[in-house]
């Protein structure tokens, strides 16, 4: 694998090696495994194709082309690497002879000649090969491939990320800081929590987005100090896109925009960055690294998005192992059907397919996160040495700038959940109150870092304490691309004015409802610190039985006493659902649809399941199941069985973090340390 990585290297970029030490390195990778062997043709091909082509057209047009030398054979020869895999390519179905093909054609059937799919589609070849176990291939050739599963993830990594699309590309550039932000799922107060004093409950989950910032340029020329204008370049991988912008020096906005939430995020935190850096030597030193540019890459782990219809059309189970097979930071996928979920005689036709996790918020946050650290303006706290900060002057900056930028790009100020979420973890979260981002919002006139001064100055009122579950938790996708929030929350509002003393009776009860399942975690949580065994031995038996049965499973006082709480949490959270069912009928959109209500019915008759329902604002997009012990297996298997895909994703309490590194180079690392051959 460093042997193909490397050669990845040097047709990408400018290199001393000498062929015979690449070729030694392709050797090494290449007797390993013939998954790797495959990873190094096809970044060989992409590296090299248009050479290639060249060559191939040459010989062609000389009748070299076709036989056992000539200047074909000597390029099949130079492409693939040597030793038992290489010994395996040139036997074919020839002996070693001539096929008659051109090097191209030869390179392509290569894979397929040692049993290895095509490459051209790396999740197809990923997930064919997990579920056909190989068709045709003997038993010890079954088992040899399962062994080189995660081999299998590192080489589909390389095929898939690595960065050689054309040739001066450099796959390996400045260092830059890693920053991510979870996704969330909002279990109480949706509607409400738009509302001052009204507190919901909010998870943060293993679903992270990430953002790298990095110099554009290696040096910054002479020149360049005279420049109002710099560079910045935006990339998603998993879109295939990349976006150049200029971004003015002087009023740190950008000359275009496309992509608000990105965007918003940069301007905002160069913003904060000049308004914070009063010191001499910290302007120049800030001007210095916005002069060489700024190169953004962005990446959200596939959890925030559906790759349903990718696993329906190639046949596969609707299981989380599915899931997990596909390479991370996969393509992202687009909706082809409308969706509804808003407002009545319309419809909603997201352009990704997301699967509810907030992942506008996350990616905002990463972004601001990632750039202020990489100015200096804030010093992030590792994601290895994590812990649970409820006051942080960095994280309260970070949160600022991140609701700053995510408000202006939405074109909205909403509650504000999804973003504190992102920057703090799980909590209980009461919203702040709109006025404090009134100088975001007229600021004709005025520099944006001097806008970034009067929001800073204003009253941040919002709260939020710390708040875990103490069950695990697991959430399920039914599949569709997605419900429009902002068209859902806007016909709740009209609903109000339409009928206030009806939804001011709903609201109340709601608001009744949430406290009362509030306080009922918080008691579990005490009676989990203060009694841990009788605790542990409550959950286990009634993660076995249904509901019915759990108050049979009590022995003593105390675990009567969990057994109580469990109880009132499940009735609580019932009428929870019942009232957001009687706003979405009063209001005319399905917060609580009919699909998911059956869904949720039959979810919740599963033994050890506590609640289940649909997050936030309700919707189409997922459901959750809070569930005791390890129910969660039973869950996922009947929600397969009734064409529910379950997410991957748990609760993480964790926020915003600094990370090592490249997630990407983070997996393919993990993935050879782990590396089992036999």
């Amino acid at each position: 694998l460093i042997g193909a990585f490397g050669r990845c290297e040097y047709y990408s970029s400018k290199s001393s090696r000498s062929r015979d030490e690449r070729e030694e390195e392709k050797a090494a990778a290449s007797s390993s495994s013939p998954f790797l062997a495959a990873a190094a043709a096809v970044l060989g091909k992409q590296g090299r194709r248009s050479r290639r082509e060249r060559a191939s057209a040459a010989a062609e047009a000389k009748g070299e082309g076709s036989g056992g030398s000539g200047q074909g054979a000597r390029l099949q020869q130079r492409r693939w690497p040597k030793g038992p895999a290489a010994a395996a390519v040139a036997q074919g179905d020839n002996g070693g002879g001539g096929t008659g093909r051109s090097p191209a054609q030869e390179e392509a059937a290569a894979p397929a000649a040692r049993g290895i799919p095509c490459v051209e589609d790396p999740i197809l070849l990923l997930l064919s090969s997990a579920s056909s176990g190989q068709e045709g291939a003997a038993a010890k050739e079954q088992k040899r491939w399962q062994g080189f599963q995660k081999d299998l993830h590192a080489a589909i990594f390389l095929v898939q990320h690595a960065a050689v699309r054309k040739e001066g590309v450099q796959v390996c550039c400045s260092e830059g800081p890693v920053a991510s932000a979870p996704g969330k799922v909002l279990i109480t107060g949706g509607y409400l929590i738009l509302e001052r004093p009204n507190a919901g409950l909010v998870l943060s989950t293993t679903a992270r987005f990430y953002a790298i910032g990095r110099p554009l340029y290696e040096e910054v020329k002479l020149e360049s100090w005279a420049w109002a204008w710099t560079d910045v370049k935006l990339t998603s991988p998993q879109l295939s896109r990349e976006a150049t912008y200029k971004l003015s020096l002087n009023n740190a906005t950008l000359q275009d925009t496309t992509n608000p939430f990105v965007e918003q995020a940069v301007q905002y935190a160069v913003a904060a960055a000049k308004a914070l850096h009063i010191d001499q030597d910290k302007k120049d030193a800030l001007n210095k690294l916005l002069l060489q540019g700024l190169d953004i890459t962005i990446l959200g782990c596939n959890d925030f998005y559906s790759y349903r219809a990718q696993i329906e059309a190639r046949g596969l189970p609707l299981i989380p192992e599915t899931l997990a097979m596909l390479p991370s930071f996969s393509s992202i996928t687009f909706n082809e059907d409308e969706s509804n979920g808003i407002l009545s005689g319309q419809t909603c036709k997201p352009e990704v397919a997301k699967t509810g996790l907030g992942s506008s918020a996350a990616m905002t946050t990463s972004v601001v996160a990632a750039l202020l650290h990489y100015l200096g303006v804030v010093n992030l706290q590792s994601s290895a040495r994590k812990s649970l900060v409820d006051n942080d002057s960095d994280l309260d900056l970070v949160h600022v700038i991140a609701q700053c930028a995510h408000c202006v790009a939405q074109g909205k100020i909403g509650s504000g959940f999804d973003v504190s979420a992102a920057v703090y973890g799980s909590q209980r979260y009461v919203r702040f109150s709109p006025t404090v981002l009134s100088p975001a919002q007229d600021f004709v006139g005025k520099q944006l870092q001097n806008v970034i001064i009067d929001i800073m100055k204003e009253k941040w009122d919002h709260e939020k304490t710390h708040f875990s579950l103490p069950p695990l938790m697991q959430l399920g996708e039914p599949g569709t691309g997605g419900s429009s929030t902002p068209s859902m929350v806007g016909a709740v509002k009209q609903w109000q004015k339409f009928d206030p003393q009806k939804s001011l009776e709903t609201w109340k009860r709601l608001a009744e409802a949430n406290s009362v399942l509030e306080t009922q975690f918080k008691i579990l949580g005490q009676l989990a610190e203060q009694q841990w065994e009788d605790y542990r031995h409550t959950i286990i038996s009634c993660g076995s039985h249904t509901h019915e049965k759990w108050k049979e499973q009590a022995t003593n006082q105390q675990q009567k006493d969990v057994i109580k709480s469990l109880m009132e949490a499940r009735e609580t959270f019932l009428k929870i659902r019942l009232y957001m069912q009687q706003m979405g009928t009063a209001a005319g959109v399905p917060i609580e649809p009919e699909s998911q209500t059956c869904l949720l019915d039959a979810t919740m008759s599963i033994e050890g399941v506590l609640l289940a329902g649909v997050p936030g604002a309700g919707g189409f997009d997922a459901v959750f199941a809070i569930t005791l012990g390890d129910a969660d297996t039973r869950v996922i298997q009947a929600w397969s069985t009734l064409g529910v895909l379950p997410l991957l994703v748990k609760e993480d309490p964790h926020g915003v973090s600094l990370e090592g590194g490249d997630p990407r180079t983070q997996e393919m690392s993990s993935a050879i340390s782990s590396i089992h051959i036999e």
